[in-house]
């Protein structure tokens, strides 16, 4: 049990932490999802694994 405890815990610490990056403009129309987008396809051309939210107030 002991191995399988250390197998668990090197998994974690293994692991990448993920970058936040959040696209700010000052209006509607500047270009930041379009940004977004194309920073993200080439991560995913360069072997990134992407996720993408969306969040509007």
């Amino acid at each position: 049990m002991e191995s399988e405890e250390k197998y668990i815990i090197n998994q974690g610490a293994a692991t990448k932490k993920g970058k936040l990056k959040i696209y700010i403009g000052m209006s509607a129309g500047v270009g930041k999802t379009y940004r977004m987008l194309q920073e993200a396809h080439q991560l995913l051309i360069d072997g990134v694994n992407v996720k993408i939210g969306y969040v509007e107030t």
